[in-house]
């Protein structure tokens, strides 16, 4: 039990430190894989749509780092007619 109270310690800190909380993370994560899947988007097409390389579409797929809100809304501005 006391490790697993350290180790939600760890992660509560670190967060809170970065300022980016996991879960939005992920939820953000799951927007954009949702929103690449609804509109048939490929990496390179969300890359060039929002004007960043294709390797930082990945590294937000992958979960690496944190999505940014504009980027999911151009995507659905653009594609949610």
């Amino acid at each position: 039990m006391w490790p697993a109270l350290s180790r939600m310690r760890a992660i509560y800190w670190r967060e809170r430190d970065s300022g980016v909380s996991a879960m939005t993370k992920k939820t953000s994560k799951d927007k954009l894989m949702r929103l690449m899947g609804k509109y048939r988007l490929s990496c390179p097409m969300v890359a060039r749509l929002i004007g960043v390389k294709p390797q930082t579409v990945r590294s937000w797929r992958s979960g690496r780092s944190p999505v940014p809100e504009y980027a999911l809304t151009i995507i659905d501005l653009t594609y949610g007619r």
